[in-house]
């Protein structure tokens, strides 16, 4: 069994992979900022390339990542999801960007689960819900705010989350 974490592992809050990523959505979407394809394998190299930061077990081999990027090579057709997909694997050991680039884009798509006791019933959250300090704490705001978005559910999307 392979771990890839280290208890001196950094907490890393923006990353160049994501910054790559960001760069060749921009050009897809506005024609900004270079080369997409440029920047999505600059992504994904980086964003494995940045495993090594915890332990030896995340070290992947330069001729493994050249060996993916040939297999898996940019295509401009479905650009925003690939580049978002990769965006979302070069974050998933910080889950609140993960979920909030997924729900800003809606790659990669998922697929929800609806276990017994599932509070969503298999709807996937889309924000946290207000807690119970802040509604008793601050009612007159806590009301504006639910009147303005909606229930105070995980299931309510935030006003930049859009379908």
């Amino acid at each position: 069994r392979l771990l890839i974490t280290s208890e001196t592992a950094p907490m890393i809050f923006q990353t160049y992979a994501e910054v790559e990523f960001m760069l060749a959505e921009a050009n897809v979407r506005w024609g900004l900022a270079g080369d997409a394809e440029t920047h999505y394998n600059n992504g994904v190299t980086a964003a494995m390339k940045q495993l090594s930061l915890y332990g030896d077990a995340g070290i992947i081999a330069d001729a493994d990542i050249a060996d993916y990027l040939a297999a898996n090579p940019y295509d401009s057709a479905n650009a925003l999801e690939q580049i978002n997909t990769q965006y979302w694997a070069a974050t998933f050991l910080n889950e609140y960007e993960s979920i909030s680039n997924w729900r800003r884009t809606g790659f990669p798509a998922l697929t929800p689960v609806n276990y017994p006791g599932n509070v969503t019933n298999g709807t996937i959250p889309r924000r946290l819900t207000y807690s119970e300090s802040e509604q008793s704490n601050n009612p007159d705001n806590y009301a504006a705010v639910i009147a303005a978005q909606g229930p105070d559910v995980l299931t309510t999307r935030v006003w930049w989350d859009v379908e």
